[in-house]
């Protein structure tokens, strides 16, 4: 899976988790998932996000 720091993992067949607690929210993973079923969500209490550069979390398309 497209994450440079490694923060996707496989639980099963077709199954994949985050590892939030290393996650920079880069969305290079939306931007490269296979099947387009990654959301970017901002989480409770955080700033508003940098642009990435146009991921399924940014106004950018």
């Amino acid at each position: 899976m497209g994450c440079p720091e490694g923060t996707i993992y496989q639980l099963g067949k077709k199954r994949f988790d985050v590892n939030l607690d290393y996650c920079k929210g880069c969305g290079i993973c939306a931007n490269e998932c296979p099947v387009d079923d990654i959301d970017m969500v901002l989480e409770a209490g955080c700033e508003e996000p940098v642009p990435s550069g146009g991921g399924k979390g940014s106004d950018s398309k």
